[in-house]
């Protein structure tokens, strides 16, 4: 979890809203979530839930992960998917990553950004956005959050934690406000 915050303080800014165009300053629940699916001993778990209230950070913190999983988890051919109940919805996430590698030009430089995914020669990694849909998934395998998993379902989750263990530490990691009682 200390590789993944001192990733995101040396080469990311906050897209948008609080303290927008600087270093991430991570809030004592953010890194607890890290510490859990990041450990710093053993193996990381194949799925992980971030329950958040809505403006909470769930788009900043998915994003932040996605960006260490492409450029700095020493994985070669990292793919990546963000999914939500539509391609519309990835863009919470999938829009916050792009802007925050625009606004990196370390990262920028290794990149090649396109509408519809984010290309990195470097090491053959990709992101892409998907939709909630169980045959969107067929032939996947890597890691993925998935943007609001009380819209997307549970057919989605089961087939994009399948699609995790077809690669050695992938994860499926969800992030989501808590559901309406």
């Amino acid at each position: 979890w200390r590789r993944v915050k001192a990733f995101a303080e040396q080469f990311l800014r906050v897209p948008a809203g609080k303290g927008a165009g600087k270093p991430p300053e991570f809030l004592p629940y953010e890194l607890k979530f890290l510490r859990g699916v990041f450990p710093a001993k053993g193996e990381r778990p194949v799925q992980g839930v971030f329950v958040a209230a809505r403006g909470a950070g769930k788009s900043f913190m998915a994003s932040v992960i996605v960006a260490y999983w492409l450029y700095a988890d020493e994985r070669l051919s990292p793919q990546l998917s963000i999914i939500a109940q539509d391609l519309r919805a990835t863009n919470h996430i999938f829009g916050a990553l792009r802007q925050m590698i625009a606004t990196s030009p370390e990262l920028l430089e290794r990149t090649k950004i396109h509408a519809d995914k984010i290309v990195t020669p470097f090491n053959n990694g990709l992101v892409q956005p998907l939709p909630a849909d169980e045959d969107a998934l067929q032939g996947y395998a890597g890691s993925a959050v998935v943007d609001e998993l009380m819209a997307v379902p549970d057919s989605v989750w089961d087939a994009a934690l399948f699609s995790a263990t077809k690669i050695p530490e992938s994860q499926i990691l969800a992030f989501s406000t808590p559901p309406k009682t």
